[in-house]
């Protein structure tokens, strides 16, 4: 009879080591947006709110004027260095009009994904809105299928699986459209529906809502409302 687990017994204290760290490891992150901030960076963000209100998250070096640009990397153009799931400590409750988020969604878990969405919420006075972005799995799989060689499939993997440049460039959850008006209803949001053109600031800018497959567009790009 095959056993479906692993013990100490199998591998040794090597083993029991290596199961205890990753636990921790695991614990920590999932408790992270708890813990207390870096001052320095709460005096950051209360001095970028005090000229805007309007969060651009995992915004890269596309610096959008008006917005406050947030991203993982300290790029040019990023006003707060921050990974996203600790952006709450330094964000008052209610503190923000607008979040636009771009194609960064799909970088973290199922379950980071949730709680981002509750964090967002969070964030956004009363009638604030949330602009969301992210490859659909289902408009991917369409346009696909009008590839004909491994080549250009190959060539357009990276819209749905990530780049895998570096640990930050790779895809952690997939969506569907259904899939993410689900969440975003389940998150507290009302008012879910499809966009065409992002907030004026972002028009004419090169960006993942735009991203195609053949031709054929396959962001799924979305409003919600608290």
């Amino acid at each position: 009879m095959h056993r479906l687990s692993a013990s100490v017994g199998d591998y040794g204290p090597w083993f029991t080591s290596h199961l205890i760290l990753s636990r921790t490891v695991a614990a920590l992150r999932s408790s992270r947006y708890r813990l207390p901030g870096s001052p320095l960076k709460k005096a950051r963000m209360k001095r970028l709110l005090a000229g805007s209100r309007k969060l651009h998250l995992g915004s890269g070096d596309r610096r959008v004027p008006g917005w406050i640009n947030v991203d993982i990397l300290p790029i040019r153009g990023v006003d707060l260095t921050c990974d996203l799931l600790n952006l709450r400590r330094y964000v008052p409750q209610e503190a923000i009009e607008d979040i636009f988020i771009s194609h960064t969604l799909e970088h973290f878990t199922r379950d980071e994904v949730r709680r981002l969405l509750v964090d967002f919420h969070a964030m956004l006075c009363p009638g604030g809105d949330l602009w969301v972005s992210v490859p659909g799995l289902d408009l991917w799989y369409e346009a696909a299928q009008t590839l004909r060689s491994s080549a250009a499939f190959d060539g357009i993997m990276g819209t749905l699986i990530g780049g895998g440049r570096d640990r930050y460039d790779m895809h952690r959850c997939v969506f569907t459209a259904e899939y993410l008006e689900m969440l975003l209803r389940e998150t507290g949001f009302r008012d879910v529906a499809s966009w065409t053109e992002p907030p004026a600031e972002f028009r004419g800018l090169a960006g993942g809502w735009l991203a195609r497959v053949d031709g054929k567009p396959i962001s799924l790009n979305y409003f919600a409302r608290k």
